[in-house]
């Protein structure tokens, strides 16, 4: 078979390729029109080009043609992150996964094929050595040591692309390989890598909530909603699937319209540390607006998309008794609302900062883009079936009704409850005592003003500590700093050794020479 009859586009194919191209044109729009302009035009360049890469990614079958265009997108996120010393570790635990792939391509293509529906057929250490790029790519444990200093490091501008696209790349190339290898892989790697990515959602909701910084907040959050995709994924059950796929699309919505927020915010006030930031629901109301929906469809409350995909999801994890997986899921669920709940206080709500004069509310243009996210993912959770139907036909499934084996997906009545318990909300706000800011003369200790600091008297600091001392044993286990450094300094010392060896002194050649020379009639006496 000709290598140009292995590239084609598929169902799911299409599925990626439509969210990747509405994600580039969205954030394109964004940037043109939020006002920040330096970096604007090669950050597009790379942007465009990363995505035509991406494109092409997901049409191949050609397993040469996959591994190349997936080395180029590995090369094009680290330029993109635009900060080598952060993205060093992220690039190196790439290249080390990436040389087993070229292993596994290379064993496939001598077992006499192209086509990665091969892969699985050589033998399952090849499917496993073709895979291990995807669980690195995703952060899954125990490949999550990179995942700070990429996010928290890159530049502001591609962190929304890393979130929403890269980040989850190594769902499709799950996908393309397991759709394609229905029976060929072995249930310990499925299971071993579905409680792995269960961990990896608790540590990263952790490390969400004890964030002091909003794009670390959200880069985190998006680690864990990724780790419960590849987990459905992997899970390879209809109403898992279906619900991954959904959820895929939900949290790319949710992930690009948060972070056009943040990275406004960063570019007026040159920070994201939420000490800095307050109040800002007074300069930006509609950013709030949308913020808040999109922040309640992540923590999946009803009437947004995050509790329809989150429902099909855990359905698909029941359905396969895999009840220690929806403890951990449930368990970084939980975590959700907490960080969504320090993310709205922390940048809209709370105590004004000086910062908050440098900000006012985006463009109509710039807006546009967070506008439609939020309202393309209340669409999800009030008319589910259209995007549920896609998910499915993306996946080759027959699924045109929002039902699973176990129950209902009819939100609305959910949907109704919430509404209820909402507009009671309201009424008491309405009715009770309102808030009034308190001024320094009202607020005294020991006959003294309180400090100016703001990290001494207020929530934006600090917010979580309780939660942040509970785990924070669990998230230094799991961080594993200690293997990074591991490999840091077993690289550093094998370059010692060899620049011992090769030190230019005639000497130690000669040295060297005699040692083989000697070594070699040893061996001859030995073996005659």
């Amino acid at each position: 078979m000709m290598l140009l009859d292995m590239i084609k586009a598929d169902n799911l194919a299409f599925f990626f390729s439509v969210l990747t191209i509405g994600f580039f044109v969205a954030n394109t729009i964004f940037l043109i029109f939020s006002g920040i302009k330096k970096g604007i035009v090669l950050n597009t360049i790379l942007s465009l080009f990363l995505t035509m890469v991406l494109l092409m990614l997901y049409a191949t079958h050609n397993i040469v043609i996959f591994f190349a265009l997936w080395e180029m997108a590995t090369w094009l996120t680290y330029l993109l992150a635009n900060n080598p010393k952060k993205s060093s570790k992220y690039l190196w635990a790439s290249l080390l996964a990436e040389f087993f792939m070229l292993i596994a391509v290379a064993r496939t293509v001598a077992y006499g094929s192209y086509d990665i529906a091969m892969v699985a057929h050589v033998d399952p250490l090849n499917l496993i050595m073709f895979c291990l790029p995807f669980i690195v790519k995703s952060g899954i444990l125990p490949f999550n040591f990179w995942v700070t200093d990429l996010y928290t490091g890159s530049d502001k501008r591609f962190v929304a692309y890393l979130s929403a696209i890269i980040g989850k790349l190594g769902i499709f190339g799950i996908l393309r390989v397991f759709l394609l290898s229905p029976g060929l892989i072995p249930e310990w790697f499925i299971y071993t890598f579905i409680y792995l990515a269960g961990i990896t959602a608790v540590w990263a909701t952790f490390k969400a909530v004890g964030s002091e910084d909003a794009i670390e907040s959200l880069s985190f959050s998006s680690l864990s909603q990724v780790a419960f995709i590849f987990a459905s994924v992997l899970l390879m059950n209809k109403s898992a699937l279906i619900g991954g796929l959904v959820h895929y699309l939900n949290h790319m919505l949710i992930k690009m319209g948060m972070f056009m927020a943040v990275v406004y915010i960063w570019a007026k006030t040159g920070t994201t540390e939420f000490k800095r930031l307050g109040d800002f629901v007074s300069k930006m109301p509609f950013s709030f607006l949308f913020f808040l929906m999109l922040g309640i469809s992540l923590a999946g409350v009803p009437p947004m998309g995050g509790v329809i995909s989150k429902w099909f999801m855990y359905e698909g994890f029941i359905e396969e008794s895999k009840l220690l997986a929806v403890l951990l899921f449930f368990v970084a669920g939980v975590g959700s609302f907490l960080y969504v709940y320090r993310l709205l206080h922390s940048i809209f709500l709370g105590r004004k900062k000086p910062s908050i004069g440098l900000v006012s509310e985006m463009n109509i243009l710039a807006i546009l883009p967070l506008a439609a996210s939020a309202l393309i993912s209340f669409l999800i959770g009030v008319y589910s079936r259209p995007f549920i139907r896609f998910a499915a036909k993306a996946l080759g499934m027959d699924f045109s009704e929002p039902r699973t084996d176990i129950g209902f997906a009819y939100i609305g009545i959910v949907s109704a409850v919430f509404g209820a318990l909402i507009l009671f909300a309201v009424v008491l706000w309405l009715l009770l005592p309102k808030h009034r800011y308190v001024p320094d003369t009202e607020g005294y200790t020991a006959a003294a003003y309180l400090p100016k600091d703001i990290q001494h008297w207020d929530y934006s600091y600090n917010f979580y500590a309780p939660v942040v001392r509970l785990g924070d044993k669990f998230v230094r286990l799991f961080s594993l700093d200690w293997l990074a450094r591991f490999w840091k300094e077993y690289i550093a010392a094998i370059g010692e050794l060899f620049r011992g060896i090769y030190s230019g002194s005639l000497k130690l050649y000669g040295f060297y020479l005699m040692s083989v020379i000697v070594l070699v009639l040893f061996l001859k006496e030995m073996l005659k």
